[in-house]
């Protein structure tokens, strides 16, 4: 098994985080001007750019949910990939976004707004400007191209391509 480098956890400039947020000490490296609100909890393998807004509540970099039925069980898959939040992000409050695997890292490109209850899984991709209003839920694999706008409330199934500027509802 692999081992994973351990580093120390880097906090940029003009960054306000919380009293009441949980940042981990190791394998965070978060940007300027960030603003981190009451009760986010950031685990290991998390990259997040400059200028975003994480409201309360948030969880970023949980396991995904990957398990596989064997004959000696349910064998529970580690994620060991990362959250690569991009710059001018928003996410809203009491988003649960989870870390890719090492060949797929969960990705929210530049200038993307979640709102409340969104639930982004472990290798979902999602480019540049893209709207995601309340609970949504994009599945693990996605893959989201540019300025899409996902409606209330919509699921998105697994390993789905969602093209430029597409309307979801």
């Amino acid at each position: 098994s692999r081992t994973k480098k351990k580093n120390k956890t880097l906090i940029g400039i003009n960054t306000k985080i919380s009293k009441n947020a949980y940042v981990s000490d190791l394998n965070v490296v978060i940007g300027d001007n960030v603003v981190i609100e009451p009760n986010v909890t950031i685990l290991s393998d998390v990259e997040i750019g400059k200028n975003v807004i994480i409201r309360a509540g948030t969880v970023i970099g949980t396991e995904g949910f990957e398990h596989k039925r064997t004959k000696k069980g349910i064998l529970s898959i580690i994620h060991d990939g990362k959250v690569i939040i991009k710059d001018n992000v928003e996410i809203g409050a009491n988003n649960a976004i989870s870390k890719g695997f090492s060949y797929r890292n969960t990705i929210i490109s530049e200038e993307v707004k979640t709102d409340n209850l969104v639930h982004i899984a472990h290798g979902v991709q999602i480019g540049k400007r893209c709207l995601l209003p309340a609970s949504c839920m994009i599945a693990g694999g996605v893959t989201i191209e540019n300025d899409v706008w996902i409606g209330p409330n919509s699921s998105i199934s697994s390993f789905i391509k969602i093209s430029n500027k597409a309307y979801i509802s």
